[in-house]
């Protein structure tokens, strides 16, 4: 069963007591907590021990579901279950929001692909004029004529 608190002094000529004291454990909290949440424990006695305090805080914009403070009793027991948080529901202002953001940036999105086509065919467009050869290019010439080389 352990030993009892206290203990019978050796014997000799001086007496001593040796005192021999368990310290009250609650169940650990867990290394995981839930989203969102956070843990900060005090422990005066020995991690999640008697008198051991956590306090727990939502982060994100989400709540709390639970007692912020838990407290390690006397008899091994937290005062109540470990809190959780609740993620923030979306209000209609912010899905409005949201809606109106991502068709802006679908509109930005589609005129700058329409200006981007419009400068490949404009560039595209010179290019081809500027070897395009003409027909009145030739029609002053005859068919064998060539002015470099006519006499004089």
């Amino acid at each position: 069963m352990g030993q009892p608190p206290f203990s019978a002094p050796p014997r000799g000529c001086g007496l001593s007591l040796r005192l021999s004291v368990r310290v009250v454990q609650c169940q650990a909290l867990g290394d995981l907590l839930p989203p969102f949440l956070s843990m900060k424990c005090s422990n005066p006695l020995g991690i999640f021990s008697f008198r051991s305090q956590c306090f727990f805080h939502c982060g994100n914009g989400s709540s709390l579901n639970g007692t912020s403070k838990l407290s390690c009793a006397s008899n091994g027991t937290w005062n109540a279950p470990r809190p959780s948080c609740t993620e923030p529901e979306m209000t209609f202002g912010t899905g409005l929001l949201i809606s109106a953001g991502v068709g802006f940036a679908s509109a930005v999105s589609l005129l700058l692909l329409g200006g981007l086509v419009f400068l490949i065919a404009s560039h595209l467009s010179k290019r081809a004029h500027k070897y395009h050869l003409k027909t009145r290019d030739f029609a002053v010439l005859g068919e064998l004529e060539n002015p470099a080389y006519e006499e004089g």
